[in-house]
């Protein structure tokens, strides 16, 4: 069965903003440490967690070896138990999965010719959102691959650092039976933070129940695991709900009947794009050599973004 489809009302270029708890708040939790990374022995005072209006105060745990934290994020489960819902009451139940997500490689440029030094943008388009209306989700990182040794045509971050890009939206209010329960796409944001950076804190994330997010998308050289919990009852609508966005992922792999309904209703197929130029720090543009050294204006909004990510902790 070939997947719903949609399309923002214009071309959106989206630029993530750090990953923080106040600013995910509305799509769901940020899961952090609630201490700062200077506490490297017990604490003759308990402090105050990190994100005190995101994070439970830690209590003492463990003979007093240990401070725990909890509950730290949701565990919801709304799968419907009555024999009238449309999954017929197929009992649910806690899955725990791992997730080995490699760097995104589709990752192009286009020129910017309105600026006044031409430079090259690097972006990501955004294919599909997926969504599990009835189950938190949460990704928790705990495992990077050695760094890609090459060739020339994968993407490396400034000094070897690895993000997860995180893309959101809220469901519409009212129900639409085409496709039914779309995403708001005027409300879509994008997140960043890093994975494996001593400077600052890994995080993991929980979409709420509902929420509207793209595969987890990693972008660096190393691939990342993450440990994958959530509640699952085996019946595909039920557990996993899938839109495309524009063009989806390959105009080419659309079945007929898709491209004569899309031409029917006169479809428009304007795409979301992540602007991703401040991550890297080389590419392979069509018909040019690969950029090997670090351009200014790279490392210099790569810098911007990590003072900004730093000023939310």
């Amino acid at each position: 069965m070939a997947l719903p489809s949609i399309s923002p009302a214009a071309a959106l270029l989206l630029r993530p903003e750090p990953l923080t708890p106040a600013a995910f708040a509305h799509f769901g939790t940020v899961v952090a440490s609630p201490l700062c990374s200077g506490i490297t022995a017990y604490p003759p005072d308990i402090p105050l967690p990190v994100y005190p209006d995101h994070q439970p105060r830690p209590v003492p745990a463990n003979q007093s070896t240990a401070l725990k934290s909890s509950p730290i994020s949701p565990l919801t489960n709304n799968y419907p138990t009555s024999h009238g819902s449309p999954s017929q009451a197929e009992p649910s139940a806690g899955l725990m999965s791992i997730f080995s997500s490699f760097p995104r490689q589709n990752i192009y440029t286009s020129s910017d010719e309105s600026a006044s030094t031409r430079r090259q943008n690097l972006k990501l388009k955004l294919g599909i959102l997926e969504r599990h209306p009835y189950t938190t989700q949460t990704f928790c990182p705990f495992n990077y691959s050695a760094p890609h040794p090459g060739p020339s045509e994968f993407y490396y971050s400034i000094e070897d650092k690895t993000y997860m890009l995180i893309l959101v939206a809220p469901t519409l209010p009212k129900p639409s039976s085409h496709p039914p329960n779309p995403p708001d796409l005027t409300h879509i944001r994008a997140f960043l933070a890093p994975l494996n950076d001593p400077n600052t804190p890994t995080m993991a994330v929980t979409y709420a129940p509902g929420t509207w997010h793209a595969p987890m998308i990693v972008l660096g050289s190393r691939r990342v695991d993450f440990l994958v919990t959530q509640f699952a009852n085996g019946v595909a609508d039920d557990d996993c709900q899938e839109v495309l966005i524009g063009s989806g992922p390959d105009e080419s792999t659309l079945t007929d009947d898709v491209r004569e309904r899309r031409t029917k209703e006169g479809f428009q197929c304007e795409e979301i794009e992540v602007d991703v130029s401040f991550l890297l720090e080389g590419y392979k543009a069509e018909n040019e050599a690969t950029t090997t050294g670090k351009s200014t204006s790279v490392v210099a909004e790569q810098r911007t973004f990590e003072e900004a990510w730093k000023a939310k902790l």
